[in-house]
């Protein structure tokens, strides 16, 4: 797959002009990286009145942008990322998409080259520029290109999404978090992202972070509330249903609400408590079925073998008479072997429970850590590895499509101390994958093990950018006091932790 900070070649021709440099303006030791890349120069940089100017051809094309002289007006013109940029040498002024912007300094020709301000031509084409001091560097993060999208959606997709938006009245408290939501749609075949003015509802609650949405993209949204969190939803659309799930006890379950019924599944982990002390936190799952109308039931799922840790309840599915779970274990010596850890399929029919051991190693140093589990399907996503259930033997294996798309983002988070890991989300047949930071997030949507969408979320300019069919098919200015990313929809309630 091509990196997509690849630098594309660009063309600028300048008509021969015998111009020496202008005056104040200086060569200096900068050096100048786009996304982690140096950027080679032909014309040195040169500072002047306190700003960097380079080589436009250069710049421009780490920015995938074209750039065209046009000697008749001597006005160089730059397109690209959903702007067209023209200026003229000399001249402190420019017009971004034929509006007039003011310019600190101006471009000049210098070497048969337009030196342009780097500052200005980085941010108008949505990119960041830091200065390093010690180092004398100006780094440039660029944004996605969409060269990530491979293919073609197929069917008529829409994928919904919440956004949460600060209430006016804010929170009564210090600690209380007040906020109302929005309902949009990302439709992968326009390459659009559609928001309703009309608020689906709105959420008063003490710790945010002991409530969290678990919503499949339909009609019916849970809030999964840690004990003693009593959180306030209210204004809910007609049409919606707003449901609070509280779990008492220790244990986070993972939780399945599907829309267009009134059942619900959740799991959890219930410790052995004669195992306490002994360094062997070992246990059962419980089940719990809701049905609309009936008390709920409780059913116990025991592991098939003595365990030293576990079963943690990584997803569970299906429907209240045939599920499964999904779980992590720490298995005992078996038959005078060494002991093993992975991952275990409960599937439930009734009350007859069958054991299916997964293939594949690493499952335990997965789920232990927190990891993202979500169904899509047939198969079931873990990270950057998917199991498939329809196939005789249950295998977990490396799924390439998500690393092929952390690699375009990953000089981002070199600041991690471990590897960078997706978030992922599900909506029909499409698998959404994420990379998150604090201010940025990359989603790309993989239909048929292709990318078929990629949007990109900037919480400081408050924007989402999405791309079709690799090129930029939409930029959305989103509302003041945005400040979280969308909520997207999941296949369950998440992962042990």
């Amino acid at each position: 797959m091509k990196k997509w900070f690849w630098v594309l070649p660009v063309c600028l021709v300048v008509f021969p002009v015998l111009c020496p440099a202008a005056a104040g303006a200086r060569p200096t030791q900068i050096s100048i990286t786009v996304d982690g890349a140096g950027l080679v120069l032909d014309v040195p940089p040169m500072v002047r009145d306190g700003r960097v100017l380079v080589p436009l051809r250069s710049v421009g094309g780490a920015l995938q942008a074209q750039v065209a002289w046009d000697g008749a007006a001597r006005a160089v013109r730059v397109t690209g990322r959903g702007v067209v940029i023209s200026l003229r040498p000399g001249e402190r002024k420019a017009e971004v998409n034929s509006l007039p912007v003011s310019l600190d300094v101006p471009a000049m020709l210098v070497q048969n080259r337009v030196l342009v301000p780097l500052g200005f031509i980085a941010r108008t084409c949505g990119a960041a520029v830091v200065w390093d001091g010690p180092t004398r560097t100006v780094r440039i993060f660029t944004v996605p290109t969409g060269e990530s999208v491979t293919g073609r959606v197929y069917g008529r997709v829409r994928v919904p999404f919440i956004l949460p938006l600060p209430s006016a009245g804010g929170g009564g408290r210090s600690d209380e978090t007040a906020e109302i939501a929005v309902a949009g749609r990302w439709d992968l075949n326009a390459g659009k992202v559609e928001l309703e003015d009309t608020p689906l509802f709105n959420l008063r609650v003490e710790r945010s972070a002991d409530c969290r949405p678990v919503w499949d993209g339909g009609e019916r949204i849970c809030f999964l509330c840690a004990p003693g969190c009593d959180p306030a939803v209210g204004g809910v659309r007609p049409g919606y249903r707003a449901e609070v799930w509280r779990w008492t006890g220790t244990a986070r379950p993972v939780v399945y609400c599907p829309s267009g019924d009134r059942t619900a599944l959740a799991a959890w982990f219930a410790r052995d408590e004669a195992g306490r002390g002994a360094g062997r936190e070992h246990g059962v799952v419980v089940v719990e079925i809701r049905r609309a109308g009936r008390e709920p039931q409780k059913l116990t799922v025991a592991p098939p073998t003595a365990v030293a840790s576990g079963p943690y309840p990584l997803l569970v599915y299906g429907r209240p008479d045939d599920f499964g779970v999904l779980v992590d274990a720490d298995f005992e010596a078996l038959a005078g072997e060494g002991g093993w850890e992975g991952l275990l399929l409960a599937e439930v029919k009734g009350g007859d429970v069958r054991w299916r051991t997964i293939a594949g190693g690493h499952g335990g140093f997965i789920a232990g850590a927190g990891a993202c589990v979500v169904k899509c399907g047939e198969r079931i996503f873990i990270d950057d590895r998917v199991l498939d259930l329809s196939a005789d033997t249950l295998k977990l294996e490396k799924y390439p499509p998500v690393d092929g798309l952390l690699d375009t983002v990953k000089d981002k988070f070199t600041f991690l101390p471990q590897p960078l890991r997706p978030v992922l989300y599900t909506y029909r047949d499409v698998l959404l994958v994420s990379a998150t930071g604090a201010d940025e997030m990359w989603l790309w949507a993989v239909q048929g093990d292709r990318c078929v969408g990629e949007l990109y979320g900037d919480l400081k300019n408050r924007r989402l950018l999405v791309y079709h069919e690799g090129r930029l098919t939409d930029r959305r200015i989103l509302p003041a006091g945005f400040s979280a990313f969308p909520v997207w929809p999941e296949y369950g309630g998440g992962s042990w932790k």
